[in-house]
């Protein structure tokens, strides 16, 4: 995420990733970095898509079977877009997010 001159990167390799994925219409990522070697900034990112759509059955590449219809897509959906900053906070010995969202629910809608 590109916000106000910083660069958030939330990568497994500077934290924690979490995906909570349903077969269709729903997609979380949410990915903390609580890496600070190097200055970064400790945060926590929460993206939301959705899509109200069916979809279209697509053709797509499998490992054993070749082209396969499995895959779907709409083309439409909805995305939204937090984003914290985090602080250790030594009586629960964790980190916590800190005042209101740097980014408040931002969204983006295709179709």
């Amino acid at each position: 995420v590109h916000y106000n001159g910083t660069f958030y990167e939330a990568v497994p390799w500077t934290g924690e990733m979490e995906w909570l994925v349903d077969p269709w219409g729903r997609w979380e990522l949410r990915g903390r970095c609580t890496d600070v070697r190097g200055g970064a900034r400790l945060f926590e990112v929460e993206l939301v898509a959705t899509c109200d759509e069916p979809g279209l059955l697509l053709r797509a590449p499998t490992k054993d079977e070749g082209m396969k219809y499995f895959a779907r897509d709409s083309f439409y959906g909805d995305m939204t877009l937090t984003l914290w900053d985090l602080k250790w906070d030594e009586s629960q010995g964790e980190l916590v997010r800190v005042g209101p969202p740097v980014i408040d629910k931002a969204f983006s809608s295709q179709g």
